[in-house]
């Protein structure tokens, strides 16, 4: 028993021994004259692990140089592009602004363009609107303005004229006119057709004469003829500029009745110069008796120069109980006991041209039905 526990302890020992001798401290305590195999492999061990890492060491921070330099690299080109991208993206924004802008200025001008026409469009509607109305025959006369030569105010039909003129309404300015006795009419326009001048004249004259005034230009010369009278005629039309000519002659018969120096006239050679007058002048004469009868002839004739535009429209339809386009008479509805025949009848005599609806009731008045006025 005894000589196990020694040998137990003998081994316990040398290993122990062993451990202190393979243990680091034990090889860094060993002294320089007794060194051992070992020893000297740890140490060479031990410097090529130094060598290794101080090498690893050397290539990691040239690695991690490299990369910082790569890395530099990289951030002075990203800075580059950033730069080149931000002046490209300043240039392409000013390039949509200024895109924008132009589209802009564009959609403004279409809509000034589309708002102007909208405003001409409704003042040309606008215009021919108070055209129209204004040749209406129930507002034509407010439009018209007659004007007086000063000599015929001294006539005796002067002052008739002028009574008769304020009943109709109708407007009248005397002054003088380049053709003594003479009328002339002034259209007004309406204020959307108003342009560098508000009126218009109308192509019509009235030269008022009384019979001893037409007779002696007849006798002028010693003989009766129409030459004097056809150079008055030819005179009138020249400074009137062409203009329609009426002659309205008054007391014609009394003056002939009452003519005491010679040569005397006589009905027959003034209805020849009369008829002359008409066919180779192209004038229009009438023949009156009384004052009176020249004021209502002025108010007539005021009247139809008023609707002269008017009447020229609805002769050129095709049918003149078509006014305007779209503005035609409706049908007459007839019953079976006869009501509205007569209304139909009427309306078939103002299917002929130039026949106004007084003178179809006057002839369906005097010729109740289509038979009556065939048979005539």
């Amino acid at each position: 028993m005894t000589s196990l526990s020694r040998r137990k302890d003998t081994i316990l020992s040398s290993d122990e021994e062993e451990e202190e001798n393979y243990s680091p401290a034990a090889v860094m305590n060993i002294n320089n004259d007794k060194p051992c195999l070992f020893s000297s492999q740890y140490s060479s061990e031990a410097t090529y692990s130094s060598s290794q890492v101080t090498y690893s060491s050397s290539q990691t921070s040239t690695v991690t140089s490299s990369e910082d330099s790569q890395n530099k690299i990289g951030q002075q080109k990203r800075k580059k592009l950033t730069e080149e991208e931000a002046t490209e993206k300043k240039r392409l924004a000013e390039e949509r602004k200024i895109e924008k802008e132009r589209l802009k200025a564009e959609r403004q001008q279409d809509r000034e363009r589309k708002r102007l026409e909208k405003q001409q469009e409704a003042a040309a509607k606008k215009a021919e609107r108070d055209a129209h109305k204004a040749e209406k025959p129930t507002e034509c006369l407010k439009y018209m303005t007659v004007l007086i030569d000063d000599k015929i105010i001294s006539k005796p039909s002067g002052p008739k004229i002028l009574e008769q003129l304020q009943q109709s309404e109708s407007q009248y300015t005397i002054r003088q006119q380049p053709v003594s006795n003479s009328l002339t009419w002034m259209r007004k326009l309406p204020s959307s057709q108003q342009s560098a001048s508000s009126t218009t004249d109308e192509d019509n004259i009235v030269v008022i004469l009384s019979g001893a005034e037409f007779c002696d230009m007849l006798k002028m010369g010693g003989y009766v003829g129409s030459d004097n009278l056809m150079a008055y005629i030819s005179q009138v039309k020249e400074l009137s500029t062409g203009k329609e000519l009426t002659l309205i002659v008054t007391g014609m018969d009394d003056y002939i009745r009452s003519q005491k120096s010679s040569p005397k006239l006589n009905r027959s050679d003034v209805d020849r110069v009369l008829v002359e007058l008409q066919l180779q002048a192209s004038v229009n004469i009438h023949e009156t008796s009384t004052a009176d009868e020249v004021a209502r002839l002025v108010t007539a004739l005021t009247k139809a120069v008023a609707e002269k535009p008017f009447k020229l429209k609805r002769n050129k339809a095709l049918f003149s109980f078509c006014h305007q386009e779209g503005d035609c008479t409706s049908g007459s509805a007839v019953s079976e006991d006869g009501s509205g025949v007569t209304a139909l009848w009427i309306n078939q005599i103002k299917q002929f041209r130039n026949v106004s609806r007084d003178k179809a009731v006057a002839i369906a008045a005097q010729f109740p039905t289509p038979l009556c006025l065939i048979q005539v």
